[in-house]
């Protein structure tokens, strides 16, 4: 059995970074075949393979992994910002940590903002409590 050849649709940045690697594992919900990237081509080969179909063909365990690698080119494709990290590539990943760097420091400029309207609000609520107490020591410190 010479393995499946996965024809993946992103060319850029490589197939290993937008390959949802994180279900190659063992576990739950991991991909029932493993994947060989030695090559020029990479090939997926059942878990179940045994390697030893006719030439030039695929033996009865490799023949069900073309659909769902046809499905998992669909998923990959349009992902939706909800999916759990281990269904995602590293490139998707790399892309969420970026995204949510820039609404972390958008929130950084808005609480600082935030803080100086307050803290002139601040200063402005104790000059009319010292303008309405004629306190001049206490106007002349605040000015």
């Amino acid at each position: 059995c010479h393995g499946v050849t996965i024809y993946w649709p992103v060319r850029e940045p490589s197939f290993v970074e937008t390959f949802p690697v994180g279900r190659a594992s063992d576990g739950p919900g991991t991909l029932p075949f493993d994947i060989d990237t030695r090559g020029a081509i990479s090939c997926a080969y059942s878990k179940y393979c045994e390697r030893n179909a006719t030439p030039g063909s695929l033996c009865t365990e490799c023949v069900g992994i073309v659909s769902f690698l046809e499905h998992l080119v669909l998923v990959t494709q349009d992902i939706k910002l909800c999916t759990h990290y281990r269904y995602r590539n590293h490139f998707d990943m790399v892309q969420v940590v970026r995204r949510c760097a820039e609404d972390v420091n958008c929130l950084k400029l808005q609480h600082e903002r935030v803080t100086h309207v307050l803290t002139r609000l601040d200063d402005y609520q104790s000059l009319i409590i010292a303008l309405s107490e004629n306190d001049i020591p206490r106007i002349k410190h605040i000015l």
